[in-house]
């Protein structure tokens, strides 16, 4: 059931993760694409239930190369 649910949450994003990847192999900032991508995405789902988007937008650009 597990394997099920992640298999299906995580195939709406294989198409981004795959162009990353070709990102990757042509300009070798796939990685960086995708960690960065998924970390924004990541934190914008957990804190919009919070009305905080704009407060960790503004934290994040920053301080997201630090």
């Amino acid at each position: 059931m597990l394997t099920c649910t992640r298999e299906r949450t995580a195939s709406p994003f294989r198409g981004s993760v795959a162009f990353f990847q070709f990102l990757g192999r042509t300009f070798g900032l796939g990685f960086f694409f995708v960690s960065f991508g998924l970390l924004r995405m990541s934190i914008f789902r957990s804190c919009r239930y919070l009305g905080q988007s704009e407060l960790i937008s503004v934290w994040v650009v920053p301080h997201g190369f630090s």
